[in-house]
């Protein structure tokens, strides 16, 4: 059984025959943790500046690239990182803010915003289906953002076959 991942932006091809591909696999990179040092290097100069630069090409993409660059300005890599950090804790972790965000489908979908339910199970059983599996690393359940973006660019990647449950993440 192979393992959902996810794809680091130097792993993606940008000339990928998908690009809903490409860019669900760097999404669920952005989603998956903190931002680290490497990766504030990375949208300066390297895939994830790339990556920007593809979609600011878009009229859809423009008003969010302009948020990201903008996040990342007013500082050294060091700061950046730091400070991004924590943005991403109080977002995603809710340590605390008053608008935290839970990265899980179940929060949203269950009537009492109550984790690890039916959006969970039924993001097992797709995967179970397409023979993948949560990384144990990950510590995190199947109905995560960033592993339902992962598991999306995967079933795009397989091609028409799949495309029903892919639309469906």
């Amino acid at each position: 059984m192979q393992q959902a991942s996810f794809v680091s932006p130097t792993d993606i091809e940008i000339a990928e025959i998908d690009p809903t591909a490409v860019i669900a696999d760097w999404l669920a990179g952005l989603f998956a943790r903190p931002v680290s040092i490497e990766a504030i290097h990375s949208f300066d100069s390297g895939a994830d500046a790339a990556m920007l630069d593809l979609l600011d090409n878009e009229d859809a993409f423009r008003p969010g690239v302009a948020a990201i660059r903008a996040a990342l300005t007013g500082g050294t890599p060091e700061e950046l990182t730091r400070r991004l950090g924590m943005e991403f804790t109080l977002l995603f972790e809710g340590a605390g803010g008053p608008n935290p965000a839970a990265p899980y489908a179940s929060a949203y979908l269950d009537e009492r915003g109550r984790l690890f339910q039916e959006a969970t199970a039924e993001m097992e059983e797709l995967l179970r289906r397409h023979d993948l599996r949560v990384a144990s690393e990950s510590g995190e359940p199947a109905d995560h953002l960033a592993i339902e973006l992962a598991t999306l660019a995967h079933l795009r990647r397989l091609g028409e076959a799949n495309r029903a449950d892919a639309a469906r993440l």
